[in-house]
């Protein structure tokens, strides 16, 4: 599975069972993609390298792009809240972009809402990632 997004950049492969994960830097933002099935067994994994990127990183904000996940649990949603509860430790915003299917309706169920990120249409006919 691979696609390409408008800026050339190419979400992560995927297989069943692995977490895909793709990062790079876009200004002052970090942007991580994540292809697959963020369940119970992908957890783990997910918070090793989420919370590994949010202390790492210099930029002001991080976006997590889910448009390439297909499943999303409550316990993946809760290492999500954690992390961008670490990068606001850290004086930095985690924002979620690309929900859709299930991943979107488990945001809605829990009341994540204001954790999204939204497009916003900028006058040179773009679109800027920007918060509520």
């Amino acid at each position: 599975m691979s696609k390409t997004f408008s800026d050339s950049v190419r979400a992560p492969r995927w297989a069943p069972g692995l977490l895909g994960w793709s990062q790079r830097r876009a200004d002052d933002t970090d942007v991580i993609f994540l292809v697959g099935e963020l369940d119970l067994a992908a957890a783990p994994e997910l918070r090793r390298r989420l919370v590994g990127a949010v202390k790492s990183s210099t930029a002001t904000r991080i976006t997590l792009d889910l448009s390439g996940v297909s499943f999303l649990d409550a316990h993946c949603a809760g290492v999500i809240v954690a992390a961008a509860e670490a990068a606001a430790d850290r004086g930095r915003t985690l924002r979620v972009d690309g929900l859709r299917g299930i991943a979107e309706r488990v945001f809605d169920v829990l009341g994540l809402e204001p954790m999204v990120a939204r497009r916003v249409m900028t006058g040179d006919g773009g679109s800027d990632s920007g918060g509520r």
